[in-house]
């Protein structure tokens, strides 16, 4: 007689064992799938899912941040406007004939501080160190030649002011400009000046925010522009005024000959260490592609020459126009912000956030306005009323954006929210199924090793009482 074990019984044990360690670790950790060899294309998706998950609620916090820049920028707007409502009262008040000239210097006093306190209150309307409400400022200083040949190119100049101007504004820069000539027509040293000084050209300029300067010798021209008014040798009075902290000063010479920079010639590397030690750059515009004492200035406080070879003087405004997109190329604020409201990298999960508005008072239009007359005041008050305007329309742009970011956020939150619940519907446990799982699997366990222990005991008696007979 031949005995055998219960092999079959034996592998009925591993299995339920392996079985019964399966459901254990599915009811201690709470997911179904622990492991690739549990659902290898469940894991699969629910690890896509995970990615979007987490993505969601990056792209959630985004938003916030972005809502949170919105209500700093709303806050300094809010003050801005209550100082722009107090403008108005006081050039309401200066308006009027019956107050005094003392009483309206008053008037004018307080007016000038409020003005002030909005270049403030604009000026510190930060998102960390960014400005909200405020463009950074570059001061230019124009010095054009306008000896007898420079015809042409004063024209183009004054025709190109403005572009040049604008193309600071469009790159989201203040620029402050200020306008000097030098050197004379030695036939007739009054009618050069006075085609680039007329007195509608001074009017356009002001309204353009561009100060004019009078004429000056060259070297004046150069180091008083420059900011160094009380260095030894500057024989003009007059010098450029820059802003409190422009990123950049920049001096543009447009000369078509070297005759009217006699007095500089010799000293030129010097003026132009001057110049740099005054953290002021000189860029040379030369319709004739004269080459020569401002290469060393410009290359002393690294400027460039343009040397154009256009005497009719159509190059002026292209070298301007280069001229501003190569200073502002490295700067500007307040251009649109793209929020990453989603988890794509596609448009549709990006909002251009346009920002708000230059709200100092020379991006209100408010700068040059006075109250110190009863004219000047009741053209401030248009200004005023137009600034607030102005100002209304950026603030409901922001509220519309907030709105915007609000709905992008609301949707966001529900799509995390279903994108986790369709990951858990793939990775966790049913813990009710789950245990009662595993209470089967221990029950056969249980079963299985008790019957396998009688068995082996039905074996041993067999096999006892073979041997007893014996």
């Amino acid at each position: 007689m031949s005995i055998h074990l219960a092999t079959p019984l034996s592998l009925q044990i591993t299995r339920n064992m392996r079985d019964l360690r399966v459901r254990l670790s599915h009811v201690s950790s709470g997911r179904r799938v622990n492991k690739a060899a549990d659902d290898a294309a469940g894991l699969a998706v629910a690890d896509q899912l995970g990615a979007v998950a987490a993505s969601k609620r990056v792209a959630m916090r985004n938003i916030e941040q972005a809502l949170n820049l919105l209500d700093t920028a709303d806050g300094g707007m809010m003050e801005v406007a209550d100082h722009l409502v107090r403008l108005r009262e006081l050039a309401t008040q200066a308006a009027s004939e019956v107050l005094s000239d003392s009483s309206r210097a008053h008037v004018q006093d307080e007016y000038a501080a409020t003005m002030n306190s909005i270049n403030h209150a604009a000026a510190n309307t930060l998102w960390g160190d960014k400005p909200l409400l405020s463009y950074e400022s570059v001061d230019v200083g124009l010095v054009v030649d306008v000896s007898g040949s420079m015809s042409g190119e004063i024209a183009a100049t004054q025709a190109a002011i403005e572009a040049f101007r604008q193309a600071f504004l469009d790159a989201g820069l203040n620029v402050g400009l200020g306008l000097s000539v030098m050197g004379r027509d030695p036939v007739d040293g009054v009618t050069r000046r006075a085609d680039i000084a007329t007195a509608e050209f001074v009017t356009e300029l002001a309204s353009l925010g561009v100060e004019m300067y009078g004429p000056m010798s060259p070297y004046s021209a150069l180091l008083n522009a420059g900011g160094a008014a009380d260095l030894p040798g500057t024989d003009d009075p007059d010098a450029y005024t820059w802003s409190a902290n422009p990123i950049r000063r920049v001096l543009v010479l447009i000369t078509d000959t070297g005759q009217e920079l006699a007095l500089v010639s010799h000293s030129a590397a010097a003026v132009g260490g001057m110049l740099n030690a005054h953290d002021v750059e000189v860029h040379t515009i030369n319709p004739a592609a004269y080459n020569g004492v401002f290469n060393p200035i410009t290359s002393a406080t690294g400027g460039q020459t343009w040397d154009i070879g256009d005497a009719s003087g159509s190059g002026i405004a292209t070298a301007l126009t280069a001229i501003a997109a190569d200073l502002s190329a490295e700067f500007g604020t307040l251009t649109n912000l793209e929020v990453q409201v989603s988890h794509t990298n596609d448009p549709s999960s990006r909002i251009d956030l346009e920002m708000p508005v230059d709200a100092t008072a020379h991006g209100l239009g408010l700068a040059g306005t006075s109250v110190s007359t009863v004219e000047s005041a009741r053209a401030a008050m248009d200004a005023i009323d137009v600034a607030m305007g102005t100002l209304g329309a950026a603030q409901a742009k922001v509220g519309a954006n907030t709105n915007r970011l609000m709905y992008a956020l609301e949707n966001e939150t529900t799509a995390a929210e279903n994108t986790e619940a369709a990951r858990s519907r793939i990775l966790d446990a049913d813990m009710a199924a789950e245990t009662a799982a595993l209470m089967r699997e221990q029950i056969l366990a249980q079963a299985s090793t008790g019957i396998a222990a009688q068995a082996w005991r039905l074996e041993k008696e067999a096999l006892e009482q073979i041997l007893e007979s014996q």
